[in-house]
């Protein structure tokens, strides 16, 4: 990838500002897995020797009930605004490979863990506001799809 001159220059004063960033991020992840301690989710495991960026949040439902109800619980974030993601599809689910019709059998866990994963917003700019907003309506969705 060839960056133009002014994409150059931006990455530069970004890279000036990415130790700001990523003490933002990680105060930002450590209030999320503190709103969630209740919750039946699972947070990313990060080795204790390696400072994460946190370029992702991502949770993963423990309960069954909450697994086999996905859709309708990132249907529900989705609709109040909030900018939940699925990341991590199994390449064999997409579009592509889905519609060649092939058998992945062996793939079952990569299947699971797609079904149970999300990802919550997180950014520089993330006020503690928008953080509380994200955890009650998730609260919600997940008593609404028990």
């Amino acid at each position: 990838f060839r960056l133009s001159d002014i994409h150059a220059a931006l990455g530069i004063s970004q890279l000036k500002k990415i130790n700001n960033f990523i003490k933002t991020r990680n105060n930002i992840a450590a209030k999320y897995k503190k709103l969630l301690k209740d919750l039946p989710v699972k947070f990313q495991k990060i080795n204790n020797r390696i400072k994460s960026s946190f370029h992702l949040f991502i949770i993963k439902f423990v309960h069954k009930g909450n697994i086999k109800n996905y859709s309708k619980i990132f249907s529900y974030l989705r609709n109040k605004k909030i900018g939940v993601n699925l990341h991590y599809l199994p390449v064999h689910l997409h579009p592509l490979y889905k519609n060649m019709n092939l058998k992945f059998d062996y793939l079952k866990k990569s299947e699971e863990y797609s079904k149970a994963a999300l990802s919550l917003p997180i950014y520089v700019g993330l006020k503690t506001r928008d953080q509380v907003h994200v955890i009650k309506n998730l609260k919600i969705a997940l008593r609404k799809y028990k």
